[in-house]
């Protein structure tokens, strides 16, 4: 409230951002990042678009372990736990880029209080996954209702192990 008088909002795509080289003094991405399809050309464009000094600030989602090549080639809704990097992958990703002083702190106690609320809400975790899995949740979009979406998701929990964290990093 109260933004749009002191703030200009642009939809563009993450991976060809319109704006010039050494634009912002901060880039902040909010559990975004994970989405892209290229994040490697995401990376590259955050960069270019910080000026020298700038600090590009991420909350996402991160993977603790590696997810099964199966698991990967079967997932085909597209979530922040889906495109999730592992720790060393955001930090590859972004050295690549030229940014540099990495820094993360954990916040994964925040998923597990999420998954908290939405046990109770739901009255059981079970519960929450058949609905989740049933195409019924907006949370499901792109999952198209089949019966195994709701067990694809819960072996990425399992196999992936996600949690979520705030990361950052200096261009030089």
């Amino acid at each position: 409230e109260g933004l749009s008088a002191g703030a200009d909002f642009i939809t563009a795509d993450a991976e060809r951002l319109p704006f010039a080289d050494s634009t912002f003094d901060t880039v902040i991405s909010e559990c975004s990042f994970s989405l892209l399809p290229d994040k490697r050309s995401g990376a590259k464009e955050i960069a270019r678009a910080l000026k020298p000094g700038g600090n590009l600030v991420i909350t996402d989602v991160f993977l603790k372990a590696e997810l099964s090549q199966e698991l990967k080639t079967n997932v085909t809704f597209n979530s922040c736990f889906s495109g999730a990097e592992s720790l060393e992958g955001y930090f590859g990703l972004f050295a690549d880029a030229g940014l540099k002083e990495p820094f993360f702190e954990d916040h994964s106690i925040e998923l597990r209080r999420i998954a908290y609320k939405l046990q109770i809400g739901y009255g059981s975790l079970a519960e929450f996954w058949t609905q989740f899995g049933s195409g019924t949740s907006p949370c499901c979009a792109g999952s198209e209702g089949s019966p195994e979406s709701g067990d694809l998701w819960k072996r990425m929990f399992a196999e992936g192990k996600p949690g979520y964290g705030l990361f950052s990093f200096t261009k030089p």
